[in-house]
């Protein structure tokens, strides 16, 4: 007996059927993809978050270096104008010790370099060495130790020079002083270089007009009259 032929509405049906199966498993694999993308975007997200989180843990870090530093130099010193001069000292020491252990880091990538929380990770830290060296130099002064305090002015006014964008306020004094000590020594050639570079670098500040009357009385002592002359002329 032959095969009842297939209706035109039984064929309709089957492939309706086989389309709406068709669509159905294309639904299916588009929300896996959905679901599958998502988990990657809040993957990421999570990394991020954390990495943010670390960069803050650090900025904080910095911060408190910083602050830490500042305020031993501030107790040093007050420690020193109180006449206990030991306790000066050691904290002199620490901040040393500290800030030579501090190390530059890259700035972090964008977009976290961009945030104001974490400027500090974007540029060295605020080291108080030309402070901290200058004040160990007049605790060597106050205890006649002129080597220590010679080599203690010399690191100031290096770090002073060449640790910031701009000489560190510092310098003219620190210039000053080294002269003077230079001076004390009788070490004329390298006072009179001090005396100078402080009237180069500096010529607007008091600690410069110092060191003319300075450079006046110097090469009085070693009989250059003419340059003495100069020199008197232009510290009055």
């Amino acid at each position: 007996i032959l095969a009842r032929p297939t209706s035109i509405g039984e064929r309709v049906y089957r492939k309706a059927k086989k389309n709406k199966t068709a669509v159905f498993a294309g639904m299916i694999a588009i929300l896996v993809s959905v679901i599958l993308f998502g988990v990657v975007l809040w993957n990421m997200g999570e990394a991020d978050r954390q990495k943010l989180k670390e960069y803050r843990l650090e900025a904080a870090s910095r911060i408190k270096i910083e602050r830490d530093l500042s305020n031993w130099v501030k107790k040093a010193e007050a420690a020193f104008a109180a006449g206990d001069v030991e306790s000066a000292q050691k904290l002199c020491l620490q901040t040393l010790t500290v800030s030579n252990q501090v190390k530059d880091r890259p700035p972090p990538p964008d977009p976290y370099r961009s945030r104001p929380e974490l400027g500090i990770l974007s540029r060295p830290l605020k080291l108080p060495k030309t402070e901290t060296h200058f004040l160990l130099s007049r605790i060597h002064i106050y205890r006649g130790d002129e080597v220590s305090a010679m080599a203690d002015l010399v690191k100031a006014y290096h770090s002073g020079m060449t640790e910031r964008p701009d000489p560190n306020p510092l310098t003219p004094k620190i210039l000053l002083t080294l002269g003077q000590q230079f001076g004390g020594k009788d070490e004329w050639d390298r006072s009179i270089g001090a005396y100078k570079a402080l009237r180069r670098q500096f010529p607007d500040t008091k600690e410069s007009a110092e060191a003319a009357a300075s450079l006046f009385d110097t090469y009085a002592k070693t009989g250059d009259v003419k340059s003495a002359w100069k020199w008197g002329n232009q510290a009055l």
